[in-house]
């Protein structure tokens, strides 16, 4: 399986590729556990705007999913798109200054 590192450089790669001038920021990566107890790989992409077509986004994710299997690696990969929370919403939770949207595939 890969790692943390291998899994970002690939997702980074793919991202700034589709998305380094529509507001793409970086990627964080990091394995979880689902709720089967199995290892997932979680992306949280940060964007300086919400994308406003979510397709991109999922063909990204897909992309994503394709290189990291060509590698070995089958684990399913759930994407998230972080991006700064409007100004009427700051405040409301506390310790969260992004919203997310999630994109998942297998």
């Amino acid at each position: 399986m890969l790692s943390t590192k291998d899994v970002g450089v690939i997702a980074d790669d793919v991202l700034r590729a589709a998305f380094g001038q529509r507001g793409y920021k970086s990627v964080d990566t990091t394995f979880e556990e689902d709720f089967d107890g199995v290892e997932i790989i979680q992306l949280r992409a940060r964007f300086a705007a919400p994308l406003e077509d979510s397709r991109a986004l999922i063909a990204a994710n897909a992309t994503i999913r394709a290189r990291i299997a060509a590698q070995g690696d089958s684990r399913f990969v759930f994407l998230s798109q972080m991006t700064p929370r409007p100004a009427e919403e700051e405040g409301e939770e506390e310790d969260e200054d992004e919203a997310a949207t999630g994109i998942a595939t297998r």
